[in-house]
């Protein structure tokens, strides 16, 4: 498996088959792209494929949208070490925990600030300095979501994946999250798994230069209506 980076599930063999293969595949190559599909019919939504980070490809643009996938390979494996990470947490106390987490993790180039402002502003500086962007939700003057959507309506940084931290996991929260164009989502104090799962995402999104976005806009609502109902008592 370690020789492959890219693999296609197709999409009739359920979603329970398509996340055995994603955990299969990932433990070999944590940057292998992996893309559930059908390309005669749009595949039925799946919230936890969809969560992990796999791509779908369904429909009229299936084809076209493979393609690109396959074209943007990044074939150079790159480490942990050259991806650097900008943290964003207002409290010193979890900033200093989370950022001891992450270089744990082999992730050596790690910057932290204490507030969106200062983020925007060292982003602002240096937009090429990082490859991620791990930060808190709720903050002073700004929270997380705000700067979520200016970094996605700015021409350089817009592809950048960012990866929300919560204290309050309900489903508006995360909601906002994913609306305003997180990539993916972590409840504080984050379990070291779950980091290590969202940072491999995030390198998989930059090296792979797809779209940071969790989902795209147009299947927002069927994000929201799944976590809606995991909610539920």
């Amino acid at each position: 498996m370690s020789e492959f980076h890219f693999m296609l599930v197709d999409a009739n063999l359920g979603e329970r088959v398509a996340l055995n293969l994603l955990s299969i595949g990932w433990k070999y190559n944590e940057l292998m792209i992996i893309g559930v599909f059908d390309i005669y019919k749009d595949v039925p939504f799946q919230w936890d494929a969809t969560l992990l980070g796999a791509l779908v490809f369904s429909g009229s643009k299936a084809l076209p949208a493979i393609k690109k996938g396959i074209d943007n390979l990044n074939l150079s494996e790159p480490t942990t070490s050259d991806f650097p990470i900008l943290l964003v947490e207002d409290l010193d106390s979890p900033r200093e925990i989370i950022r001891s987490y992450i270089e744990a993790m082999g992730y050596s180039k790690v910057e932290d600030v204490s507030s969106a402002k200062l983020a925007l502003e060292l982003l602002e500086k240096r937009p090429g300095a990082f490859s991620c962007i791990v930060t808190d939700m709720n903050m002073p003057e700004m929270s997380g979501a705000d700067m979520i959507r200016h970094i996605r309506r700015d021409e350089v940084l817009h592809h950048l994946p960012v990866i929300v931290l919560t204290a309050y996991s309900t489903a508006e929260n995360l909601v906002e999250c994913i609306k305003a164009g997180a990539t993916g989502f972590l409840v504080k104090p984050p379990r070291k798994k779950a980091l290590r799962m969202e940072l491999e995402k995030a390198r998989r999104v930059y090296y792979g230069r797809q779209s940071p976005r969790l989902c795209s806009p147009d299947d927002a609502h069927l994000l929201e209506k799944a976590l809606l109902k995991s909610f539920q008592p």
